[in-house]
């Protein structure tokens, strides 16, 4: 009776270790047909990580992050996850800049000056044209943000970078100011207690 016993919790937990490895099977073998993603294209897991598909396997798919680390997840997990697949069905991505000047500034030449380095640099596509926007009144900025899109997702950094510089320099060169935080703060004295006659 025992050995009964002992032999039925035993395949009680190979089945439900056979359970793991059937659903990660299956979730590989999805992914394969439906191929959400495919080796080589640039994705955003539901923690937020930036990654490359590395390797689809049976069990698993492996992914590479920007510091050159591996992850390893589980497929039946991937299936049950939302992914973002950030280079296809395009691998064009865009590059957001934004920036606040002064109350005092001309919006329309902010907007040319802005939108005219983004022409020129090499990194930036034609199409579609580079965007303009006037975001908000800020406490101590107008905040203003430019969008335009790279060819793939590693050019964003460098083209962002790069436009920033540009935009710098050129503010600095049209007189536009990039203020510092402001704040206007009022003392109120209190007023002297009065005196008993």
């Amino acid at each position: 009776k025992g050995l009964i016993t002992v032999l039925g919790i035993g395949s009680l937990a190979i089945a439900l270790a056979a359970q793991d490895t059937i659903a990660n099977m299956i979730g590989g073998f999805v992914i394969m047909i439906d191929r959400p993603f495919r080796a080589g294209d640039w994705l955003r897991l539901p923690d937020g990580t930036t990654c490359k598909v590395h390797q689809i396997g049976v069990r698993s798919t492996k992914f590479l992050t920007f510091e050159n680390t591996l992850i390893i997840v589980p497929n039946a997990e991937l299936m049950k996850s939302t992914v973002h697949n950030i280079t296809y069905p395009y691998p064009e991505i865009r590059v957001r800049i934004d920036v606040g000047v002064s109350y005092d500034s001309d919006m329309d030449l902010v907007k040319r000056v802005m939108l005219d380095e983004a022409r020129k640099n090499p990194m930036i596509l034609d199409e579609p044209e580079p965007v303009f926007r006037f975001l908000e009144f800020g406490d101590s900025s107008l905040n203003v943000s430019m969008f335009c899109r790279v060819p793939e997702v590693l050019d964003q950094y460098q083209a962002g970078s790069d436009l920033r510089e540009q935009i710098l320099n050129r503010f600095r060169k049209e007189g536009i100011e990039i203020p510092f935080p402001q704040r206007v703060v009022t003392i109120v004295k209190d007023k002297a207690p009065d005196r008993e006659t």
